[in-house]
């Protein structure tokens, strides 16, 4: 009776989490074994180690079969990251951010930032990025993918002290946790900002300044803690 409850719960166990990622099978004797369940009969149990070695087992020798728990990542509290910015197309820009930032839960995270940008083809030389930042983990397991989306102005500091254009950039990427604060991400998307243009840079005196809407590839590696 005893090894007919067992196999029932393992067979049930089989149905309901034939797609989640690792189970637990304890035996009897105490030795536990992470992996995948296969499958079962009313004498035998089959299971996907992690080494990838398919292993049948007595089914009285089975105490259990359970699923792993899951740890939960970056569930609440305040978080800062740092952020390298690489963007091409329209125009080309480098530099790094710094993001302040709530967790309010394992998916949602709402912040603001600031960076710092060496320019090509924008006004000036150099511009500094003001911006909200909301990004939204679409797991909560240790690795998952993310969206982002930054809007805010772009502050040129060269030439025109003080003149500004609109900055847009979202973004999907990956991240892992490797605690419930810190964590690595790389992601790609898309900028949108004014950038300038001198359209007579050929002509002798002084050019005429243009601006244009225009975009960029943007990549960034952030480290949040």
């Amino acid at each position: 009776m005893k090894r007919r409850f067992v196999f029932l719960i393992i067979a049930l166990f089989g149905v309901l989490f034939s797609a989640s990622a690792r189970e637990i099978l304890i035996m009897k004797d105490g030795s536990v074994l992470k992996g995948e369940f296969v499958e079962a009969t009313g004498e035998q149990v089959k299971f996907r180690t992690d080494d990838d070695t398919v292993r049948v087992y007595e089914m009285d020798k089975v105490a259990s079969l359970s699923e792993e728990r899951l740890k939960n990542f970056s569930t609440k509290g305040y978080r800062s990251q740092i952020e390298q910015v690489a963007e091409c197309g329209s125009f080309w820009a480098f530099g790094y951010d710094i993001i302040f930032g709530y967790q309010f839960n394992s998916h949602l995270q709402l912040g603001a930032g600031a960076g710092f940008r060496f320019l090509e083809d924008m006004y000036g030389d150099r511009s500094v990025p003001l911006y909200i930042d909301f990004k939204v983990n679409i797991l909560k397991t240790k690795v998952t993918p993310f969206l982002d989306f930054k809007g805010g102005a772009m502050m040129f500091v060269d030439e025109k002290i003080g003149s500004s254009s609109f900055y847009l950039s979202p973004s999907v990427g990956i991240k892992k946790h490797y605690s419930e604060a810190r964590a690595l991400s790389f992601s790609a998307g898309w900028t949108v900002a004014r950038y300038h243009e001198d359209v007579c840079s050929g002509c002798s005196g002084d050019g005429e300044d243009a601006f244009f809407n225009g975009g960029a590839f943007s990549f960034k590696v952030n480290y949040q803690f």
